[in-house]
């Protein structure tokens, strides 16, 4: 059983790249959106959810733990 984290509102995101930075994994990339802000894209596959990126976050409020598999 793996969980994974989904974006919860990218509006949240400062853009700091603190998230993708810090894991391990290199499960997030930030990705621009069409006004060129930056948020955080986790690549479900390779993402093991360790919550480091959760904990990370200034905001706190951009990912969402969601989904079982």
């Amino acid at each position: 059983m793996k969980c994974y984290l989904e974006q919860k509102l990218k509006e949240n995101c400062y853009g700091c790249y603190t998230c993708a930075q810090i894991c391990k994994k290199n499960a997030i990339s930030m990705v621009s959106d069409i006004e060129g802000f930056f948020y955080p894209w986790v690549d479900k596959k390779v993402c093991l959810n360790c919550g480091e990126c959760i904990r990370s976050c200034p905001v706190g409020k951009v990912f969402l733990k969601l989904g079982v598999q």
